[in-house]
């Protein structure tokens, strides 16, 4: 194996947090979303069900479930409802962002979207380069190389990974062949509606970050390059 070689180069320690899966054997997730707040502070769940449950005043209710690690599950009973907070995003309790994803079928609550990873060469459409970048984004579940082509921008591969969407998402990775060539992999992230490609961080948008690093980058230039 010709790529048996390959590094992938400016590895990061990541801290993973792995929470088991809930039961899905007897529950349909049809009309739900799973969210998450932007915030390292506890949630008052008991308030934040009711100051939602009022915000939205859905015609045929809302089920909010607590599933853990900070995670929760909205249900909803009608589908107006559930387009209508859906088209609303984004969310606020406390001015804490929520950022919901809409389950879809098989899907169980706290697994993550699909990740998209374009810009792959012909030769590194392989399970192992799957499987490291995968790694090098959370913690690999799964993968899918089926959109393979001849036509490199129609080409993808799709892995599922489980991670903590408070850190920083990983945009990019710069893969080193053996003959010491290399070139980036770029990662697309499903249903991820908010992020702000300053510090990388779902959920923050100029009025919510407060990294201090990024006041300087508050500005007009296009060109600022996306770091490792």
């Amino acid at each position: 194996d010709n790529l048996q070689h390959l590094s992938l180069s400016d590895e990061e320690d990541q801290v993973l947090e792995v929470v088991p899966l809930v039961d899905t054997s007897s529950f349909s997730y049809n009309m739900c979303f799973v969210g998450m707040f932007m915030t390292y502070s506890r949630i008052n769940f008991n308030s934040m069900r009711d100051v939602l449950a009022e915000l939205w005043h859905p015609l045929g209710g809302v089920s909010i479930t607590d599933l853990g690690a900070k995670r929760f599950l909205f249900r909803f009973y009608t589908l107006v409802d559930f387009e209508r907070v859906w088209n609303g995003t984004p969310w606020l309790f406390n001015n804490h962002l929520l950022i919901l994803h809409p389950l879809q079928p098989g899907e169980v609550p706290l697994l993550v979207p699909l990740i998209y990873i374009h810009d792959l060469k012909a030769r590194f459409f392989s399970e192992s380069v799957a499987h490291s970048l995968a790694n090098f984004i959370g913690d690999y579940l799964d993968h899918d190389l089926t959109r393979v082509s001849t036509v490199k921008s129609e080409s993808y591969v799709k892995v599922r990974v489980r991670m903590d969407v408070r850190n920083p998402l990983k945009r990019r990775r710069r893969l080193v062949a053996p003959d010491g060539t290399s070139f980036f992999a770029r990662f697309a992230y499903e249903h991820f509606q908010v992020f702000y490609f300053l510090c990388g961080r779902l959920g923050h948008i100029d009025s919510f970050c407060n990294d201090p690093k990024m006041d300087r980058h508050r500005c007009n230039d296009p060109e600022i390059d996306t770091p490792l």
